[in-house]
């Protein structure tokens, strides 16, 4: 685990701009999508069922519209669409949180001339709205599908920035794409272990650089 990683000139690595995961990375929901499911299981479906159906539509790019209109295809007509849309705002505005050292290293590597960007996988309506509820403002921001998946979105950064550039992440998956993508030394790849990451104990392919706090990253 790495006490410092120094991605500014003056710490010899002169990182051309440093991208950050979205989820789990900047930002959390406080008790899980617990509190998303509870509607649910208050209406009639139950727990394991709409776990799997979030599960299934998150595949696709999460919505809350692909999850009501998932769960009418399985036959649960037991709530209402706009109730349920009603409900899922509230649920997001009170729960959806930026991790406490999270703007501050977006902000910290601005101030140091660092560009710095967000990649996220998921709907596009979904995660702009996530960002901009917290106030994520990176210089540059990706918003892919599963299909292109984050690499071809590092690729993209390093055509407008060059090499080499930073990327952070919870999922060790996710890295490993990167890493399998790039496999010398235009991307460093460093996994951040937050304590309520769902994927903590995925297993990595590869090597990364690993931090507990984004405090960690400094210019």
């Amino acid at each position: 685990m790495a006490d410092l990683i120094r991605v500014g000139k003056h710490g010899g690595n002169d990182m051309r701009c440093v991208a950050y995961d979205f989820d789990s990375t900047l930002a959390h929901f406080i008790g899980g999508r617990e509190g998303l499911f509870q509607y649910f299981t208050e209406h009639g479906v139950a727990h394991t069922t709409i776990k799997e159906a979030y599960e299934a539509t998150k595949q696709q790019g999460f919505s809350i519209r692909k999850l009501i209109a998932h769960l009418r295809e399985l036959g649960f007509d037991s709530f209402d669409p706009s109730d349920a849309e009603t409900a899922f705002n509230t649920w997001l505005a009170s729960s959806l949180r930026a991790y406490p050292d999270a703007l501050p290293s977006i902000a910290s590597l601005k101030a140091a001339g660092i560009p710095t960007a967000a990649i996220t996988y998921g709907d596009p309506a979904y995660q702009a709205r996530k960002m901009g509820i917290l106030g994520v403002a990176c210089d540059r921001t990706f918003l892919v599908g599963a299909r292109e998946g984050k690499p071809d979105a590092i690729r993209k950064l390093i055509a407008e920035c060059g090499t080499p550039v930073a990327y952070i992440d919870n999922k060790a998956s996710e890295l490993d794409r990167i890493r399998d993508a790039f496999p010398g030394n235009a991307v460093m790849t460093i996994r951040i272990r937050r304590e309520d990451d769902p994927y903590r104990n995925e297993h990595a392919r590869h090597h990364h650089q690993e931090i507990t706090n984004l405090a960690a990253i400094v210019p």
